[in-house]
């Protein structure tokens, strides 16, 4: 099935919606509590400066891509400081006693 045909159609369909359609069904589709879900979203929606209640799904797809890249961001760093953390340690020589 060819489902870039329908593709202006889909997107026309949930864009723009109402303040929590868009958000509320795939919050529904994640499988986890809903309200949860669709509040986290909310926030990475507005910090990405999107609004809500005209939020298309290219926006939310941009909000959760600039969401995933600071993720992996602080990971990153994370791993990074870990890292020197670890290098900095010193194993005692079992001779030095």
């Amino acid at each position: 099935m060819d489902v870039s045909k329908d593709k202006t159609k889909f997107e026309s369909e949930v864009a723009p919606a109402a303040d929590s359609e868009l958000l509320t069904e795939v919050a529904s589709l994640t499988g986890l509590p809903v309200d949860w879900v669709e509040s986290e979203l909310t926030q990475i929606v507005k910090k990405s400066g999107h609004t809500p209640e005209q939020l298309t799904l290219e926006e939310l797809r941009a909000s959760m891509l600039e969401y995933l890249e600071e993720m992996n961001r602080e990971m990153n760093a994370q791993e990074s400081a870990d890292l020197e953390m670890l290098e900095s340690l010193t194993i005692p020589n079992s001779t030095s006693h």
